[in-house]
């Protein structure tokens, strides 16, 4: 079985992202996943990926999403666990192996009722030995709203081969309308970091009345969750007042050292971009996104 990636491969990605070799291979095994899904002629057509593995190896985000995937799965009656096992099941392909049903945990209640499923403990076959790898594949049953017109490619320089295919993903504008939702509803920096990104790297294609109207439709599936209601969610005009709330900027401001040392892993490149523009500086990020969001939050703050 020929390697999923090589020293030479890894030796080059420590020195061009700054990551551990630790990471780098759960990135390899992160990616291998997703290859095996994106190319499966019986499930590439139902999984979608989005999140920041999509962000980061189709969209070019500087922001490295290290061990976790998550997919929105198009037929919700099959998401059952015998048939997630069989879509993931890989038999030492690129001498990768993965059996899930050794390792996941189907949780119907992850999301307030919607059938979810993650999965870690996956084996990499590097240099003839297998390596635990604890990476996780997220698959919740789902919509995609606004299906791409043009076909994206993933990609990464880390697989030894096939390092660029084509994957099923999401749009620029669903992507950003749910990363409005995430930071809205769960205030974790990733999402208002990439929404910085998507507004200064990808402004030109972003359509912000599209994406308003993608989160209310969104909303009017998933309002009723306990991730909104808990925190007095209730209508759209809330998830505009939530997006810009004083208390949650002021908390991303004052934890943002410790964030960008352990949770928000940028790319050499982006800490050597200019002071005015970087998103290692959360005055910036904060900036990009209340500047370029302003007109579909209003919008929002409408209905």
């Amino acid at each position: 079985m020929e390697a999923p990636t090589t020293d030479e491969l890894l030796d080059d990605a420590e020195a061009r992202t700054g990551l551990a070799r630790g990471q780098l291979l759960m990135l390899v095994a992160k990616s291998a996943t997703v290859r095996h899904l994106a190319c499966h002629p019986d499930y590439r057509d139902l999984f979608v990926l989005k999140g920041g593995t999509l962000l980061s190896n189709v969209y070019l985000s500087p922001r490295q999403s290290i061990k976790d995937a998550d997919y929105t799965y198009l037929d919700p009656q099959t998401l059952r666990a015998p048939e997630l096992e069989r879509a993931l099941t890989i038999h030492g392909e690129y001498g990768f192996h993965l059996a899930p049903e050794e390792a996941f945990s189907f949780d119907r209640e992850m999301f307030d009722g919607e059938p979810s499923f993650s999965m870690d403990g996956i084996a990499l076959g590097l240099r003839g030995k297998d390596r635990e790898l604890k990476i996780t594949v997220s698959v919740r049953a789902g919509e995609r709203l606004d299906p791409p017109t043009e076909k994206l490619f993933y990609h990464d320089p880390l697989l030894a081969c096939d390092n660029t295919f084509e994957v099923n993903g999401l749009t620029r504008d669903e992507l950003s309308a749910e990363k409005i939702l995430g930071w809205c509803s769960k205030p974790l920096s990733k999402h208002f970091v990439d929404l910085a990104y998507l507004a200064r790297e990808h402004h030109e294609h972003i359509d912000r009345a599209n994406v308003a109207d993608l989160v209310r439709r969104k909303f009017k599936a998933e309002g009723r969750s306990r991730r909104y209601t808990a925190i007095g969610i209730r209508r759209p005009a809330d998830l505009a007042r939530s997006f810009a709330d004083a208390s949650k900027l002021r908390d991303l401001s004052e934890s943002w050292e410790r964030l960008v040392g352990t949770e928000l892993l940028f790319l050499p490149s982006e800490r050597a971009k200019p002071s005015a523009h970087t998103l290692t500086d959360h005055q910036n990020v904060q900036r990009i996104c209340l500047e370029f969001w302003h007109p579909t939050l209003d919008l929002l703050s409408r209905t």
